[in-house]
């Protein structure tokens, strides 16, 4: 994972392991680095040094990086997370 520090708690990843091995049977290991600006997200993605990212939310469409045109960057389907709607109830556009 390439996060922003404090994005991805200890007791949060602990947790996620924790599900996936009992719903799935599955030993994850999750290994955290910290970005220090956006300009970090583009290397690691490029090299395929990372799985799972979490940018700032204009870095995904800047046609700088152009993370979805150049297939580095899925969008995220939102059907496939039902409570979206429960995190950003007060703005529907996000």
């Amino acid at each position: 994972m390439l996060v922003w520090e404090g994005y991805a708690p200890l007791e949060h990843r602990d947790a996620f392991v924790k599900l996936v091995k009992d719903k799935h049977g599955v030993d994850l290991k999750l290994e955290v680095s910290y970005v220090n600006g956006n300009d970090d997200f583009f290397p690691a993605l490029r090299d395929k040094k990372v799985d799972v990212f979490s940018p700032s939310h204009p870095v995904t469409k800047d046609k700088r990086w152009k993370l979805i045109d150049m297939k580095l960057a899925l969008p995220i389907d939102l059907n496939n997370v039902p409570n979206y709607k429960k995190y950003f109830s007060f703005s529907p556009k996000c």
